[in-house]
């Protein structure tokens, strides 16, 4: 089995949840149900794997200097789970033609997991933009349909 789990909280058309477990690297781009994700380096070069990787007590997707996810399919909401170990990262969700919907800059300190969650009509990818690369992703989740909870 997969260290890359998956969780689907009532069906798939309700929502995913994807966990990045430890020592899991993979090709990059990595694909699951319902997304593909690249990262990049900090010259906007493709890595060759992607790298999870554990800081303190957080593992997580390394993501790079950029981190592009596309979805399957247009998404509602989007949430992710990130740790920044320097300076916050950017995230920016985008519609189908690239252009910016929501953006959002994390606020915590240091080593402490923060979710963002976005919630608009016609998400079609997200990018996480990490200007020291020390940003761990360790959660991602996305759904068509309104979930109550988020």
């Amino acid at each position: 089995m997969s260290p890359l789990s998956i969780a689907r909280p009532l069906s798939y058309l309700r929502g995913q949840t994807v966990n990045f477990s430890p020592d899991d690297s993979g090709r990059n781009p990595r694909t699951g149900p319902g997304f593909t994700l690249e990262v990049l380096a900090h010259d906007a070069v493709p890595l060759r794997e992607t790298h999870v990787r554990t800081a303190g007590t957080v593992t997580g997707l390394d993501v790079g200097r950029t981190t592009n996810i596309r979805f399957g399919s247009t998404m509602q909401h989007v949430k992710v789970r990130l740790t920044h170990h320097g300076r916050p990262a950017n995230v920016a969700v985008l519609n189908f033609a690239g252009h910016v919907l929501l953006g959002k800059t994390m606020t915590v300190g240091a080593g402490i997991p923060e979710e963002l969650a976005f919630h608009h009509t016609g998400i079609h990818s997200m990018e996480i933009i990490a200007l020291e690369e020390d940003v761990l992703l360790s959660r991602l989740c996305f759904s068509r349909w309104p979930i109550p909870w988020w």
